[in-house]
């Protein structure tokens, strides 16, 4: 069993390494286009109702990857908002 707090670190550095990576993609392509805003809005009920699996690994097996890397997804998106996002005590802004 994994501490929240050693989950809360892991979760940190997860992200640390692939919103980057993502907000990259993103730039290559000109930028997040109206479907990734749509499809990040649609993912914010999954993370609201699994969102506990970022901490705690799930059974079913491949979930925590899945919601994790659609985690990592939606912070890149929404980091090109105007002002940019914070979440988890980190702050990302992007611009294309």
């Amino acid at each position: 069993m994994t501490s929240t707090r050693s989950a809360d670190h892991l979760l940190a550095f997860f992200l640390m390494l692939s919103v980057p990576l993502r907000v990259m993609e993103y730039k290559r392509r000109g930028g997040p286009q109206d479907e990734d805003f749509d499809r990040v809005r649609g993912f914010a009920q999954v993370l609201a109702e699994k969102g506990d699996r970022l901490l705690y690994k799930s059974d079913v097996p491949g979930e925590t990857a899945d919601i994790a890397n659609r985690t990592a997804d939606a912070i890149a998106v929404m980091s090109f908002l105007p002002g940019g996002i914070t979440l988890f005590g980190e702050h990302w802004e992007s611009n294309v």
